[in-house]
């Protein structure tokens, strides 16, 4: 062979292994989720679709599921209305395997009341990977596990009644503190169905572990409460707490039958539990509500009413309009008025040094210095006339 051919040869050579590695590299830098793969599961084209070999959807980037082991961009295919124009879109990309039965390979497309009806017929299997659409959020955000770092908040069907509502927890890629989860925004879903077994695995409280939450709109319409004449069918053992658990409930015309306890839960009539995950309040026995709401959870083997804010706790004044409330810091306020404080005449004119509570005044003069180490502001009921104002300090 002469030198010529010989050049030729080698350059050939080398020509393809450059073409190789390149090609190799492609691989590398085009692999699903930005992992290294091998040359067995490169990208490639299958009908128009970008695939990538996979295990479940977890294996797959944002806006891909996985179809018969291979990430297929998502089309519609799956989900044809799912909306892909809106924002605040989160996905958790490492949630373990799903080792509950049940499909969590594709996404079933339910409404909460066929994931707590039981017998529904679109009931899906404990471990099913489920997609709900336009829930709306009827509580704040709240901490479900500090040590697991879950955070979490309840969702309803948007005409409510029983089987409507449910937990929706996630960690701080999908829920997390930097989220803001308010009242009445409405959601697209997705996530594991589960079913978290109490201590004593005497109950069991259905919940959606969220990964992928999508922010449809704000200021959504929040179902009303259902009214509940008997508390004793929600509380536990209750005949309808399953149906009413994560749904937002009204009690009417309850007292108070024990006070609240080291974590402030307290007990109102027909042995149903009020707890404190979102709005600390700890009324004395015989404390009559007008209305008392909330979200009903399940907790530590008990159903419990959980009241969102004051706004869920109407308390009926009676005795001349006193409301004795114990705070977390084991002090006794009394709330009175006012015309209360102004007339010494009054029934609940309180004594000197008495720690009160004052609620429903209007400011009627902006700050100003009261001496050389306080400032004050006046304010006044509502109503106005004698005794309405006062200098608060």
């Amino acid at each position: 062979m002469n030198r010529g051919r010989l050049f030729k040869v080698l350059g050939g050579f080398f020509y393809l292994l450059t073409l190789v590695f390149v090609l190799n590299l492609g691989g590398v830098l085009h692999g699903c989720g930005g992992e290294e793969t091998s040359s067995t599961d490169a990208e490639f084209e299958v009908g128009g679709k970008d695939i990538n070999i996979c295990k479940n959807n977890f294996d797959c980037s944002i806006g891909y599921v996985c179809e018969n082991n291979v990430c297929v961009k998502y089309g519609g295919d799956v989900l044809s209305d799912v909306p892909v124009d809106v924002a605040d879109v989160r996905d958790v990309s490492d949630i373990p395997d799903i080792t509950d039965s049940g499909d969590a390979e594709t996404p079933v497309q339910v409404t909460i009341y066929d994931i707590q009806d039981p017998d529904s017929e679109k009931h899906p299997a404990v471990g099913s990977y489920v997609f709900i659409t336009e829930v709306v959020a009827t509580s704040q955000k709240f901490v479900v596990s500090s040590s697991s770092g879950l955070n979490g908040f309840f969702i309803e069907e948007k005409n409510g009644g029983a089987y409507s509502g449910i937990l929706l927890v996630g960690n701080q890629d999908v829920i997390g503190d930097n989220l803001t989860v308010e009242i009445g925004n409405e959601y697209d879903v997705w996530g594991i169905y589960k079913e978290f077994k109490g201590q004593n695995d005497t109950y069991s409280n259905s919940e959606i572990e969220v990964t992928q939450l999508v922010l449809r709109q704000k200021g959504s319409t929040v179902p009303d409460p259902i009214k509940i004449s008997d508390p004793s069918t929600i509380a536990t053992g209750g005949a309808d707490a399953e149906k009413y658990q994560g749904v937002l409930v009204e009690l009417n015309g309850v007292s108070v039958t024990k006070e609240a306890d080291t974590y402030g839960e307290w007990t109102v009539t027909g042995g149903l539990l009020v707890d404190d995950i979102f709005y600390s309040y700890k009324p004395s026995v015989g404390t009559s509500f007008v209305k008392l709401s909330g979200i009903l959870h399940t907790s530590f083997d008990n159903y419990k009413l959980e009241p969102r804010d004051a706004d869920d706790v109407v308390v009926e004044l009676v005795d001349g309009g006193v409301d004795v409330i114990t705070e977390d810091t084991g002090t006794i306020i009394k709330q009175v008025t006012i015309y209360d404080i102004q007339n010494e005449s009054s029934a609940n004119h309180p004594a000197e040094n008495e720690s009160i509570v004052v609620k429903g005044v209007v400011v009627t003069a902006p700050t100003h210095s009261a001496s050389s180490s306080l400032y004050g502001i006046f304010a006044e009921e509502k109503n106005g006339g004698e005794y309405s104002g006062i200098l608060v300090v």
